[in-house]
């Protein structure tokens, strides 16, 4: 995400809401099993 700067909010740290279903896309297969 921080390679896409569209994505990103203007302090370059934070996405953007637009961003969110991608980090929940990578995050939570690993997060799931966890909390089982």
């Amino acid at each position: 995400i921080p390679q896409q700067p569209e994505l990103m909010q203007n302090d370059g740290i934070h996405p953007r809401a637009e961003a969110q279903h991608m980090i929940l896309d990578n995050v939570w297969p690993v997060l799931a099993p966890m909390l089982q």
